[in-house]
């Protein structure tokens, strides 16, 4: 089956970690579907452009992908009731070049609701082409706390072939906002365990991360937004070094983002015990990974985190939120700890528990193991497949 992606959550050359977890899902399908990817860059010189026209370059591992990536017009703040028109008008010309190839799609698959999946149902209605809408997180947890964005979700996903949720929770979310039942379901993203592992040899890996014998290292990984908090981790540390004065508490951040001064500014008061890293490649993140000590997840909402997944696969355990479907995967107490959001001092017991635990490399990699990819794109296929069996 010919499947066609449209997502603004997928990578580019300049962004190469820009929507990896769907790059790593469309990468996945790829090897038993052929797949085409439409990733949309919006922005208000949009309005300007040819629709149609290609504005971003390709990773080179998306070669044979060959994603293209149209400008599309995005009005901020006050466009919820227009952006998905203004998505679904600009990529007409490329959807439906795609659609007259010589193997049409046979079907569309869009992540992140709104405005991407939303434009997504316009384009597939006139092109009777069934539409899968992937919800992540933030774009339910979030969004349908605004009306008017609400509605025109809901409204759009109701007229979707099939939703697939990322958790179970996202799931029961969606139904109790009024989408029906039977057309919901849930398939839980993979992860690479091959890729993410335990590392050979930790102390090597943690004297190259510049960590002594003595210290206890956390690490977080994510995004520097209000959603994932985390100044809550920053605070946290900060409780763990003032009650735990004789032991090295080191903090890892991976990520960027729009609380990045604030997050500067807190972790200079600890007297540089923070590593502001950056954007990382997953190479590196998996390094970090091998290192640590311990994951700080302290996300006020959450679908599942691909990096929980992650982390386990490398043998490391969790101290996180109960928010979200993060319950679902840390259902062995040896993996991690959860506590309620925006709490420092709960996450700083927490983080203190599964450090005096010690290691639970293997409790944490069997766990993991149950998340995998050819789980995850047979329960696609499944769902493609009887999508495309017209009804006797």
């Amino acid at each position: 089956m010919h499947i066609l992606f449209l997502s603004t959550l997928f990578p580019d050359v300049r962004r190469p970690t820009f929507g990896i977890h769907n790059a790593n899902l469309v990468r996945r399908l790829a090897t038993v579907s052929r797949v085409s990817v439409v990733a949309p860059r919006p922005r208000l010189s949009a309005f300007l452009a040819r629709p149609g026209s290609s504005v971003a370059e390709r990773c080179p591992e998306d070669t044979a992908l060959a994603p293209i990536f149209p400008a599309v017009p995005y009005l901020p703040r006050i466009g919820s009731a227009v952006n998905h028109r203004l998505y679904a008008r600009w990529l007409a010309p490329s959807v439906q070049r795609i659609c007259r190839a010589q193997e049409p799609p046979g079907v569309l698959l869009a992540a992140w609701a709104y405005p991407d999946a939303c434009a997504a149902v316009r384009l597939a209605g006139p092109l009777a082409l069934p539409c899968v809408v992937i919800t992540q997180g933030t774009d339910i947890n979030d969004y349908l706390g605004y009306p008017l964005r609400r509605g025109v979700i809901l409204r759009h996903l109701g007229r979707a072939a099939a939703v697939v949720a990322r958790s179970e929770a996202l799931r029961r979310r969606l139904v109790e906002a009024g989408l029906p039942e039977g057309r919901v379901q849930t398939i839980h993203n993979g992860v690479d365990t091959d890729f993410f592992r335990p590392a050979v040899d930790r102390q090597a890996v943690r004297r190259a991360a510049g960590l002594g014998p003595a210290d206890v290292a956390v690490l977080f990984v994510g995004n520097f937004a209000p959603v994932k908090d985390p100044l809550l981790a920053v605070r946290a540390v900060a409780v763990l070094r003032e009650r735990f004065p004789d032991q090295a508490w080191r903090l890892f951040m991976l990520g960027d983002g729009p609380l990045r001064t604030r997050v500067k500014t807190a972790a200079g008061a600890l007297g540089g015990q923070v590593t502001l890293a950056g954007v990382c490649s997953p190479a590196q993140v998996l390094r970090f990974m091998q290192a640590a000590d311990v994951l700080c997840v302290p996300s006020r909402n959450e679908g599942i985190p691909n990096v929980i997944r992650e982390a386990l696969a490398c043998g490391l355990p969790v101290a996180a939120t109960r928010v979200g479907g993060v319950p679902e995967v840390l259902t062995d107490p040896r993996t991690g700890e959860l506590v309620e959001p925006g709490r420092p001092v709960l996450m700083a017991d927490a983080l203190a528990r599964v450090v005096a635990r010690g290691p639970q490399g293997g409790a944490c990699r069997r766990q993991a193991l149950a998340f995998s990819w050819d789980e995850t794109v047979r329960r696609y296929s499944e769902l493609f497949a009887v999508l495309a069996t017209p009804p006797p």
